[in-house]
């Protein structure tokens, strides 16, 4: 049994409806009181009946088989307004066209949605009795992990492979799929960990120190440095204060604590170019926890993210510098959907868990120089996302 709420959308294309559809599978049937709970909460209007057969249909729908942030945030709301939690709950998009008029171009985060065409391809989605079905592993034989680099995208060099291969022929097992993706993720574009403790070379010669030990070395002599290196972020001295804590007995009390500074800040640079709100958004919440996972635990106070992007480009706002700006790749975003969205999804991010997002920064450059026998252009088409 399921149970679906739509809400009308607005759309600026001709002849197209669009709903918001909340797909709801309860493990027994839902009650009159219980419908009229889910669409009071939801906004949402009970439909018995989701397809008309004049109208074609497609829609965009959560890609992963795991919960989506939505789904998870929304459950906890309406699990608390219900009283009743033996249920899954998920949102996706429903267009419907004009008979045999379906045929049109529809924008989604290829990253984490997914396109269906077709009513057949959504009754197909929607015949799935559970809403987040579990991925089962594959296993890859050893012989075939480089055509599983091909296959999956992993971009591996021939070294890492060969790596792998003696390390899975030493344990005398195959790897399976989420191993090598693993292993290749650890080589993301903010971490870098595979290179970070590797012999280091500037101008040929080999230096005594890593590119690890070399950044770590600029912290060796500052003894207010309590931690550095150790945990996720670092912990600088700070001073002894009066501190109002509940004791045992519930009763409150001020005692003297030494209260110490946590700081952090990473990049988030390619989720936000393919996704600005949800990059954004994980970039914040990444460093949060990283902070609360630090020592005995911290609480989060304020925090800040900053935007390094290409030209603008504000429709009916360009600039003189901007009118002769460089086109995207239709994988990213451009600079200005970042800009309106990126920033709103950090904040929001940092709202969530009472922190104030206190300051920030964005700055645009981009340019086009021309060489003797080329010419180089020069931005940030992928954006710098940076939270702390």
């Amino acid at each position: 049994m399921q149970y679906f709420f739509t809400k009308n959308h607005s759309n600026k294309q001709k002849n197209i409806k669009e709903y918001d559809v909340f797909r709801v599978v309860p493990l027994e049937s839902l009650t009159k009181d219980h419908l009229m709970k889910f669409a009071k909460v939801l906004d949402a209007k009970y439909v018995e009946k989701l397809f008309n057969t004049d109208c074609s249909y497609c829609a965009i729908t959560y890609r992963s088989g795991s919960n989506s942030p939505w789904s998870t945030k929304t459950k906890d709301i309406l699990d608390s307004c219900l009283s009743y939690t033996a249920y899954q709950i998920e949102r996706f998009k429903l267009y419907e066209l004009p008979k045999n008029k379906n045929k049109h171009s529809f924008y989604y985060d290829q990253m984490t949605e997914t396109f269906l065409p077709s009513l057949l391809a959504i009754k197909k989605y929607l015949n799935s009795k559970k809403i987040h079905k579990k991925q089962p592993y594959k296993t890859i034989p050893i012989n075939k992990i480089k055509n599983a680099n091909i296959d999956m995208g992993l971009a591996m060099s021939k070294s890492e492979i060969d790596y792998l291969v003696g390390i899975y022929k030493a344990l005398k097992r195959n790897p399976t799929d989420v191993e090598l993706m693993m292993f290749s993720q650890i080589n993301s574009e903010h971490c870098r960990h595979k290179i970070f403790n590797s012999t280091f070379f500037i101008d040929g010669k080999k230096k005594n120190k890593s590119l690890f030990a070399m950044i770590k070395s600029t912290y060796r002599n500052n003894h207010d440095v309590i931690s550095a290196y150790k945990d996720n972020s670092s912990i600088i001295k700070g001073k002894t204060i009066n501190e109002l804590v509940i004791t045992k007995n519930l009763k409150y009390k001020n005692v003297k604590s030494p209260e110490n500074y946590i700081i952090k800040a990473e990049t988030h640079n390619h989720p936000t170019a393919i996704s600005p709100y949800s990059g954004a958004a994980t970039g914040s919440g990444g460093e949060i926890r990283d902070e609360g996972a630090t020592g005995r635990g911290s609480s989060p106070k304020v925090g800040f993210c900053g935007y390094t992007l290409s030209n603008l480009n504000i429709p009916r706002y360009k600039k003189k510098w901007e009118m002769n700006s460089s086109s995207y790749p239709s994988r990213i975003k451009t600079s200005y959907e970042i800009i309106i969205d990126a920033p709103i999804g950090a904040a929001r991010y940092n709202n969530e868990f009472g922190r104030p997002n206190i300051f920030g920064f964005f700055r645009t450059f981009e340019q086009k120089i021309d060489n003797d026998s080329s010419l180089v252009k020069l931005g940030y088409h992928k954006p710098i996302m940076i939270a702390g």
